[in-house]
């Protein structure tokens, strides 16, 4: 009975078996890189998509997933193994680096780079000059002198103090 296309044999150098195997063997192996390095090893031992999905209860399609990145990467790893410089730090960190989760885009942020910068000037200035009794800014005073403003649409006291953290102005007053 046919069961689909075969799978395409994976490859591993002799050193970068090694190095996956060593690195397996540490006390603490990230538990996203021991998954995807067992499949890429038992893959290599001949052991196929479904047999890996049984034998350690994970999803079949993500064992496909990391036969095929490896898979197309394969090539350029060779390559790079063979280049020089390449230490078996710098190898394993590429192979690492090729088992990693991909950068997700996320949501774009609602607060564009020049409404941040209004912003951390709104703060470095005294919250008298704009008739509000305090002698420090808190960040629900600026989040609400931001709004009336027109800095910016909507946000929180919390971000606020987030933008003000990231710019090197988490002190708040000026």
């Amino acid at each position: 009975m046919n069961r689909g296309k075969a799978l395409a044999k994976l490859d591993l150098s002799t050193r970068q078996h090694q190095l996956l195997s060593s690195y397996l063997n540490k006390r603490t192996v990230p538990k996203h890189y021991e998954q995807r390095i067992r499949i890429i090893l038992l893959a290599f031992d001949g052991w196929s998509n479904r047999k890996i999905h049984q034998e350690y209860s994970l999803n079949v399609l993500t064992v496909s997933k990391w036969r095929n990145r490896w898979l197309s990467h394969y090539a350029d790893l060779c390559a790079y193994e063979l280049e020089e410089k390449t230490t078996d730090a710098l190898l394993l960190s590429k192979m690492l680096s090729l088992l990693s989760d991909e950068a997700r885009s996320g949501t774009p942020s609602r607060i564009s780079l020049s409404e941040k910068e209004s912003l951390v000037a709104l703060a470095c200035k005294k919250p008298e000059d704009f008739g509000i009794p305090l002698n420090h800014w808190n960040r629900e005073a600026l989040a609400n002198l931001a709004m009336e403003m027109g800095i910016v649409q909507q946000i929180s006291p919390r971000y606020v103090s987030e933008i003000l953290k990231k710019s090197g102005n988490s002190s708040s007053q000026k």
